[in-house]
């Protein structure tokens, strides 16, 4: 393998590492054992209405800045999983920014105007974990 082929994988791995690392996740409820499937419905009309559940808890993952949509959703069901979830019925994706700052001049008389414009951007998706019984 050539030496600039190496690199790009070693880059889009630590990319990788970074990016799940950025990831907040947040959780209320229950948990059972480790699960290795898990559905994703985007509505409960979608689950089969002879199917019987719980209700596990609510699950947010807030992604960073350079996070996607299918990333958080990936985080999503992975969290789902590793707290004994079946499946998980998603909410609304959200993009978040905060830290948004503009206008004032910079400096003190060196016609340095224009303003600063500072933010962060967040993907966010909620989700209820299902526990079928």
């Amino acid at each position: 393998m050539r030496v600039k082929t190496k690199l790009r994988i070693l880059i889009a791995l630590v990319a990788a590492v970074m990016l799940a690392s950025c990831a907040k996740v947040h959780y209320e409820g229950i948990e059972h054992a480790q699960t290795t499937t898990v559905v994703v419905f985007n509505d409960y009309d979608e689950i089969d209405p002879d199917q019987h559940y719980e209700i596990m808890g609510i699950l947010t993952i807030t992604g960073g800045k350079y996070s996607s949509e299918s990333g958080v959703q990936n985080k999503v069901v992975e969290e789902a999983r590793k707290r004994g979830a079946d499946a998980v019925v998603l909410g609304e994706a959200r993009k978040s920014i905060e830290g948004v700052s503009q206008g004032g001049s910079i400096g003190s008389g060196y016609g340095m105007g224009g303003g600063l414009k500072m933010e962060k951007k967040h993907n966010k998706l909620g989700a209820t974990l299902i526990k079928f019984r």
